[in-house]
């Protein structure tokens, strides 16, 4: 599989979150770092979280850097 294969499915921004989510930013850094409202940053998360089958933050860190996106 193609790198850019790997990111169907994710947007830019879900992308700049995850990386973040990653570094086990919580939301409201998640949200200050980007300029958005935590609630927007929190809805970013969740769509992470089911476009990588992951169920938490955790599994979609582990998920990213087993697959080479982060």
């Amino acid at each position: 599989m193609k790198r850019e294969d790997q990111w169907v499915g994710l947007t830019r921004r879900e992308r700049e979150v995850l990386a973040l989510l990653s570094s086990r930013q919580t939301d409201q850094e998640i949200a200050d770092r980007l300029s958005i409202s935590r609630r927007t940053a929190s809805n970013h998360v969740a769509n992470i979280l089911e476009k990588l089958d992951a169920r938490n933050r955790r599994e979609a860190g582990a998920a990213a850097q087993s697959l080479g996106l982060i």
